[in-house]
C-alpha cells in the first residue's frame, strides 16, 4: 500500500511538474511506544484547521485516529484465547482488525 501511494504520488507531482519532497523515519523502537493519545494531540495541535500549509490534511488525520480508537487485543496461548485487552500505545502491525 506505501509503495503504491508513493508511487502516485510521484506520477501525480511528475504530471503537474512539481516538486517532491520525502522524508523517512528508522524507528524501530518507536513503534512500540508509540503513546496514540500523545500522538493525536501533536499531530491536532500542528494540523490547525485554519492553517493554510497543514502538515497532515485533517481527514487524512481524522481517518488514522478512527484506526487506533478502542483498538483491542487478544492474547492466544496453548490454544486459549483472553478477553479483549484496550491497546493504547504501538503501532498496528497486521492481524485480524
Amino acid at each position: 500500500m506505501t509503495s503504491f501511494s508513493l508511487r502516485e504520488c510521484l506520477y501525480y507531482a511528475k504530471e503537474l511538474g512539481s516538486s517532491v519532497y520525502l522524508c523517512f523515519l528508522d524507528a524501530r523502537q518507536a513503534f512500540d511506544r508509540l503513546w496514540h493519545d500523545g500522538l493525536f494531540h501533536k499531530l491536532l495541535s500542528t494540523s490547525g484547521v485554519n492553517d493554510p500549509d497543514p502538515v497532515i490534511d485533517t481527514n487524512t488525520l481524522l481517518t488514522l485516529r478512527e484506526m487506533y480508537r478502542n483498538s483491542t487485543s487478544r492474547v492466544r496461548h496453548r490454544g486459549l484465547i483472553s478477553e479483549p485487552l484496550p491497546v493504547r500505545q504501538g503501532t498496528r502491525q497486521g492481524g485480524n482488525s
